[in-house]
Order: C-alpha cells, then sequence, then structure tokens
C-alpha cells in the first residue's frame, strides 16, 4: 500500500492551484480563499503532530533522518516556489499577492516548528530556506559599499579586499541562481558579514603584516583565490632576495608569523579543503626543505665560509639586548639617519656580525632587520627604556 504524503494538500495548493505559470490560470474566488486559509490554520499543528508520528515509528535512524530530510527539502521547494510565484508578473493580476504572503508566513512558521522539533535529524549540511536568504542577500548589498570601504581601510591594497567582497559576491549569485546553501555556507557569511562591519579602521597587526591579510587567515577563508594570493605573494616577496641563504630565512621567518596568527573557531568558508593557515603551512615547510636540501649539496664550501666568519669575528662585541630589541635600535638609527649606508639593509649587514647577544653569539643581519618591523610592544619597551638610560647618563656628563 502506497503511504500517504503529509505535505500532500499543501504542496498541491501551491503548485497546482497557485502556479501562475499554468496556462488558462483563473483567478481563485474568495471563498476558496478562506478555504485554503482556514485549512491551514487548522492543520498546522496537526501536521507536525502526523509528521512525528511517521518519523518516530521508523525504528532504524538512517531511515528516521533521510525521511527528516525528504519533508524538510519539501518545505523548503514550497517556500521557494510561493516566493517566486509571489514575484510572478500575473499574480498581481490574478489577485492572489496576498494569498501568497499569508502562505509565505505559515510555510515560514511550520519550517521553524519543524526545525525545532527534529533538530536532532538536521545538520549544518541541510539547506536553507530561500527567504531566510533573501533576507541576508538584501543585508549584504545594502551593506556592501560600506564593507568595501571598511575593508579598504590599511595599506595592503585591493586584493584582500576583492577576495572578501568575492565570496559575498558569490553567496549572492547562488541565491540569484536558485542553487542550494547549506546552513554552514549561511552560518560563515552571516558572521562573515557582521566581522566585516565591526571593523571600525584600528586594525591591529599581530605580526607586522598588513592586517587584513592575517583576517583572511583568521576567517578561514580558504577559496583558491585566497590561497594563490598568499603563496604567489609570498614567493614574489622571496625572489626579492638575492642570494639562498636570504630566500630560505625569509621564508622560515614567514612560517614563524603564520604560526602565531589564531584561527577562528569552527569557523571555515569550505570545510572539504585545508584551512589557509594549514595549506599556507605546509606550503612554505615544503619550500624551506626544498631550499635546506639544495644547501646542503655545498655543504663543503659553506662550512669553509662558516669556519672564516667564525676565525675574523672570534671576538664580538656582547650587547645586553635581545637580537629583536638590537634590530629595533638599528631600524630607528638608520630611520633618524643618525647611521647613514646605500640602504638600511646595508646597515644592518655592517653591523650585525660585530655583534652577539648574551642568548644567541651568531646573530643573522637579516633576520633581525626583519624582525625589527614585527617587533613586540615589550621589545619596544625595553628599547626605549635603555636608550632613556642612555640620554640620561649623557645628561650626567
Amino acid at each position: 500500500m502506497k503511504k500517504a504524503y503529509a505535505l500532500e494538500w499543501l504542496d498541491h495548493v501551491i503548485t497546482k492551484e497557485l502556479d501562475p505559470n499554468i496556462a488558462g490560470q483563473k483567478p481563485i474566488t474568495e471563498e476558496k480563499v478562506k478555504e485554503i486559509r482556514d485549512r491551514i490554520e487548522q492543520e498546522e499543528d496537526l501536521l507536525l503532530a502526523r509528521l512525528k508520528q511517521r518519523v518516530f515509528r521508523l525504528h532504524d535512524e538512517t531511515e528516521s533522518r533521510a525521511l527528516v530530510k525528504k519533508y524538510h527539502d519539501s518545505l523548503l521547494l514550497m517556500i521557494t516556489r510561493n516566493h517566486d510565484y509571489q514575484q510572478h508578473p500575473m499574480t498581481r493580476k490574478l489577485q492572489h499577492k496576498d494569498l501568497h504572503i499569508f502562505l509565505g508566513i505559515r510555510l515560514q512558521r511550520i519550517l521553524g516548528l519543524f526545525e525545532l522539533e527534529f533538530s536532532a535529524f538536521l545538520g549544518l549540511e541541510n539547506r536553507v530556506a530561500l527567504t531566510r536568504l533573501v533576507e541576508q542577500k538584501n543585508f549584504i548589498e545594502a551593506n556592501r559599499e560600506t564593507m568595501r570601504l571598511k575593508l579598504s581601510t590599511g595599506e595592503h591594497g585591493m586584493a584582500p579586499v576583492d577576495i572578501v567582497l568575492g565570496v559575498l559576491d558569490e553567496f549572492l549569485s547562488k541565491i540569484d541562481d536558485r542553487l542550494p546553501v547549506t546552513l554552514r555556507e549561511f552560518e560563515y557569511i552571516r558572521l562573515l558579514t557582521e566581522d566585516v562591519l565591526k571593523i571600525d579602521g584600528n586594525l591591529t597587526s599581530i605580526t607586522g603584516c598588513p592586517a587584513l591579510n592575517e583576517l583572511l587567515i583568521y576567517w578561514n577563508l580558504n577559496s583558491i583565490v585566497c590561497i594563490r594570493y598568499f603563496t604567489m605573494g609570498t614567493e614574489q616577496l622571496m625572489n626579492s632576495y638575492l642570494t639562498a641563504l636570504e630566500k630560505l630565512e625569509f621564508l622560515k621567518l614567514e612560517l614563524k608569523k603564520l604560526q602565531i596568527i589564531p584561527e577562528k573557531q569552527d569557523f571555515i568558508l569550505n570545510p572539504d579543503f585545508p584551512s589557509v593557515k594549514e595549506y599556507c603551512g605546509k606550503w612554505l615547510q615544503n619550500e624551506i626543505e626544498y631550499r635546506e636540501n639544495k644547501l646542503q649539496g655545498f655543504a663543503p664550501l659553506a662550512q669553509e665560509v662558516a669556519a672564516k666568519s667564525i676565525k675574523v669575528n672570534k671576538f664580538k662585541v656582547v650587547v645586553q639586548l635581545s637580537a629583536d630589541q638590537i634590530g629595533l635600535i638599528l631600524r630607528a638609527a638608520d630611520d633618524t639617519r643618525l647611521l647613514q649606508a646605500r640602504s638600511m639593509s646595508a646597515v644592518f649587514k655592517a653591523i650585525v656580525p660585530s655583534l652577539s647577544s648574551p642568548y644567541n653569539e651568531d646573530l643573522s643581519w637579516d633576520n633581525i632587520r626583519t624582525k625589527a618591523y614585527v617587533a613586540e610592544h615589550s621589545d619596544k619597551a625595553a628599547a626605549a627604556e635603555v636608550l632613556k638610560k642612555m640620554v640620561d647618563r649623557i645628561h650626567s656628563y
């Protein structure tokens, strides 16, 4: 015996009696409108009771989930059709618009009760109702220019701004094309939009890199475009260094920066792919390993150069500061033109090999130079305190 479809009557009203695309469709009489309204009001709770009875009568959880999904999808389809029919030009001529509005409200209520009752069988991969998607779409479109301006604050160019806006635009296109959107995707876009609108122009960087770049990692915005932006951008910066050793040190520093950037908990654009941090971290590790292996091929020569360097710089001046604090002072000396050379790199290259710290005898001039741009607040305070003591001492002479 064929099982009855619990939503059959409601489905028939929307897809048959109110479909404006059906040729020869005639206006529904006032009596019929009243009949539909009254029956929906009477059957709302009965409908849910029938659905519960059918679901919980099944002893197999897989079958129960499948049945819940079937009815959930049916409700979503009815909501979509009712919404689209409401916007149809024939609907106004047939004078059905008020009835569609009434049905839309009732369908939303039924869906809400259904999702609440069967929440144990529904998850983040279930679809979202079109009416809710349209509401979010309208919100994004109304705030798009505001978001663009907020994202554009900072010295990071338009590329990361376009990445964020591109993800939002793709979401809007899916709604326009009536493609399914899961609750996971909907929640990601909703929370991403909220975060962007909270940007107040005072973005602070953790690593010294552009703050929006760090946010792309924090938001786990793991689109192909975003991944390429990071890998290709890192490659371009790396190629600006001349020697293989400089390139290797740059990559190691980039990996260290990446590792300290946090990720938003349980938040990712595409859960089927690695996060931005995971993908870029593996990419950097592979690049570092490749270049280390390449350098080992010239190990005897490298060891000979290192031996000469140790011999020449056997006696070094010990600076009672950390490497990061030394870098800050040298950077400030160059910026104020106290020390003058062809470039800041030349200043570091000439001075650092003659220095050591209590924590490290052999300091890397390039590493210290780079760290001078990503120094922590505590290092800045320590370096400033030392300089203040020097000023006080000079005044005492």
